[in-house]
């Protein structure tokens, strides 16, 4: 007599509740991984497209001293409504200047005095209210390059040891993804540092090479505005962003928590 070899209901069941249980224990680690990769991969396409347009700026412009930049001495929370400085119009130089060169979607210049306003947060998810997200440049794949400022407009600065940290001009701030959340800095929001030359990202220019990576204000753990700020080295050159996971990295040793 054959007999026919099959589960039970309650096998099945059984079975169903461990997968369940596995897939909920990994799926999120996953996706996580998963965006985390990403990011990396928007972050250096972001680089490379910055990179190509400042370059090209300079061939058809010259030297960007030339370009008739001014200091930005005024954050975007100080200046009254109405009032455009020459702070402002310096950054609105640059604008005008380096959107030729980039396929946008729209531009808010600071002088506009409309831009949407939103501040970033750091690692913590505390809000920097000092860090005003408001001059913009929209690219058409939803990257917004903003915080834009010109803090030495002759590109005379220097920031560290090679060609383009000894002609540093100022800051810049990226978001991969627009507005949407979470705009925090080391997830969305990257920094990085106009030069003469190009740019380069922050954290670069930070002689941490000996030291663990938290000491640069690229950690979870940092409690001051600068958390999550110089992690944009960190992300383009190790192409992980493991410093949300653990806190024992450094430079010149352990590159990734496992």
């Amino acid at each position: 007599m054959k007999r026919n070899i099959a589960f039970t209901l309650a096998e099945v069941l059984i079975t169903l509740g461990i997968i369940g249980i596995v897939a909920a224990l990994t799926i999120p680690s996953l996706v996580a991984k998963h965006q985390e990769k990403q990011t990396v991969a928007q972050l250096k396409k972001f680089y490379s497209v910055m990179n190509n347009a400042m370059l090209r700026a300079i061939e058809e412009n010259g030297e960007v001293s030339n370009w008739g930049l001014s200091t930005s001495i005024l954050d975007d929370t100080e200046a009254e409504d109405g009032d455009i400085d020459e702070s402002s119009q310096g950054r609105d130089k640059f604008i005008d200047i380096i959107t030729k060169y980039l396929n946008t979607t729209s531009i808010c210049k600071y002088s506009d005095n409309k831009c949407e306003i939103w501040y970033g947060k750091n690692l913590k998810g505390l809000v920097n209210s000092s860090d005003n997200l408001s001059n913009r440049i929209i690219l058409n794949d939803g990257t917004i390059i903003t915080n834009i400022h010109i803090s030495h407009p002759k590109c005379d600065y220097v920031d560290g040891n090679n060609v383009l940290q000894k002609t540093y001009c100022g800051p810049l701030k990226v978001d991969l993804n627009g507005k949407n959340p979470p705009n925090i800095q080391g997830r969305d929001i990257f920094d990085f540092m106009i030069s003469a030359k190009g740019i380069y990202p922050g954290g670069s220019q930070l002689d941490y090479m000996n030291t663990p990576l938290t000491s640069s204000g690229c950690s979870k753990n940092t409690t001051g505005r600068t958390g999550g700020l110089n992690c944009t080295a960190w992300v383009l050159y190790q192409e992980n962003m493991d410093y949300l996971h653990c806190d024992d990295l450094s430079w010149n040793g352990k590159h990734k928590c496992k």
